[in-house]
């Protein structure tokens, strides 16, 4: 097996790349989906799902992708709780 040259390395870096921009534009789309959905439901100690998508609107790039999935946690968690029927696990 050839050993690796930087052009191998480089075409595998960008690939990896397109990955995690791909990653993280599903992230992102997904939370604003959940908060357009659900816009009363709490994603932070004093912050609405409403005022969240409202906030990406204006600054963006002030937003991590963590607080993203956070968004999505929150926005599933609380969701959970709301449902009435609650699937039981079969072992």
């Amino acid at each position: 097996m050839a050993r690796k040259t930087a052009k191998d390395y480089r075409k595998e870096y960008n690939e990896l790349n397109k990955q995690l921009n791909a990653l993280e534009a599903r992230i992102k789309e997904r939370a604003l989906k959940l908060c357009a959905k659900y816009p009363d439901v709490m994603v932070g100690k004093i912050t609405d799902a409403k005022y969240f998508a409202e906030y990406h609107n204006e600054q963006p790039a002030s937003l991590r992708i963590e607080n993203y999935l956070h968004a999505i946690e929150a926005i599933e968690a609380e969701l959970a709780k709301r449902d009435v029927y609650v699937q039981t696990k079969m072992f």
